[in-house]
């Protein structure tokens, strides 16, 4: 089967990493390329700035062997995967890397870690001081809200979202904003409400976030709704103060434990199981 562009790059990307090939690495970034680590709240700028600390982190990791991926999407040039390594310290190490691409090679690089994970205190943000932080908080008071137009109010017409764990794209503010509405009345899910966030980076059109929100579920046979939390990490760019691009994913429960989860509460309730798993999944981060 002939690979794709966007495999063909992220496999000459990971055979250099395994190898230590420094030389070949460097002519994947763009001289201006932006590195954001949510594992340490870093933002590294520049090529030369990029590949010393690829540098640095190889001399202490290497060799960085992959084992799986598990996730890869790719539209255009941006290249979304979850995979599974190997490091000189950690055997199973899981990861989410965003790329996006300016003339086939690396503009933006986001990084993080799905785990191991080390214990992270919630932060305390207080009042929002800057624009980046007044877009997120409105985007999860409309979230918490199940307002599907203060949702739409903040996207950009053409807006971009992916999950990168469930590998789904979803384009327009109209379709995420129907979306978002429809999953919260065919699932009878209530609000999401965010509990806490243990990361948040920022720059000017740039909002980076890991933390947990809770959402009620209802199990079925007549019970109570019971509280679910789920960790993810979110990604948006802003063009001219919307979000434009978005990125999401699951670090825990991982998507098989959710549908695991909710394949048993699906039978519980209604045949068809199935469609209503996938539908809560794909709804979740929109």
């Amino acid at each position: 089967m002939q690979q794709t562009a966007g495999e063909m790059f992220y496999y000459r990307l990971s055979s250099a990493l395994e190898a230590q090939d420094l030389a070949i690495l460097e002519t994947l970034y763009h001289p201006d390329a932006t590195l954001i680590s949510l594992r340490t709240g870093q933002i590294i700028q520049g090529r030369a700035a990029i590949m010393a600390t690829i540098t640095q982190t190889l001399s202490v990791t290497s060799p960085i062997k992959p084992i799986a991926i598990e996730s890869f999407v790719e539209l255009d040039e941006i290249i979304c995967v979850e995979a599974t390594q190997s490091t000189r310290f950690t055997q199973n190490r899981q990861t989410y890397d965003i790329y996006v691409l300016q003339a086939g090679v690396i503009r933006n690089h986001f990084s993080g870690m799905i785990s191991p994970r080390q214990p992270a205190t919630p932060l305390h943000l207080g009042a929002p001081t800057t624009p980046e932080q007044h877009i997120h908080r409105r985007y999860w008071a409309a979230i918490e809200a199940q307002n599907p137009a203060q949702l739409r109010a903040l996207l950009h017409p053409d807006v971009l979202s992916i999950d990168v764990s469930v590998g789904s794209v979803t384009q327009g503010d109209e379709t995420i904003a129907n979306n978002f509405q429809r999953g919260a009345r065919e699932l009878g899910l209530g609000p999401q409400r965010l509990k806490a966030l243990t990361r948040f980076i920022e720059s000017p059109n740039l909002i980076c976030t890991e933390g947990t929100f809770t959402i009620d579920i209802d199990p079925g046979m007549s019970l109570t709704r019971v509280p679910l939390d789920v960790q993810c990490y979110s990604i948006f760019l802003l063009q001219a103060g919307l979000i434009r691009l978005a990125f999401g994913g699951f670090i825990s429960p991982r998507p098989a434990e959710l549908k695991e989860l909710f394949r048993l509460i699906a039978a519980r309730r209604i045949e068809g199981g199935k469609r209503i798993v996938d539908i809560f999944i794909a709804t979740l981060r929109h």
